[in-house]
């Protein structure tokens, strides 16, 4: 039965619904479809397709990862940082999104 599921879901119909739950970055997107067994063209092609209707921001995922905990649970940069990379952001990436945390607010977050 789930082998006759996914031959009826697309890879974007698999990914739209990944969507749904919450935000995700590129390389969530690229493990989850992957896991699906698509081809890595089916993969590649989907993943592009959603960066470029703007449903996958990495930088707007680190930006708001940031945000979120530094409001509801906070925790030092280098904390932040290791959260970030594990979600596959890119180092460029956090670094932008750590810059919006003031000294004064991580040092009273430590």
């Amino acid at each position: 039965m789930k082998q006759e599921l996914k031959k009826s879901l697309s890879p974007m119909e698999y990914a739209m619904k990944y969507l749904t739950l919450k935000d995700r970055t590129v390389s969530e997107m690229q493990t989850y479809l992957d896991s699906k067994e698509f081809g890595e063209a089916d993969v590649d092609a989907t993943v592009n397709r959603l960066i470029e209707l703007d449903l996958l921001n990495d930088a707007r995922y680190a930006r708001r990862f940031v945000e979120t905990r530094t409001a509801t649970k906070p925790v030092s940069r280098r904390r932040l940082y290791e959260q970030l990379k594990g979600h596959g952001i890119s180092d460029e990436l956090i670094r932008e999104a750590l810059a919006s945390v003031e000294p004064e607010e991580e040092e009273s977050n430590a």
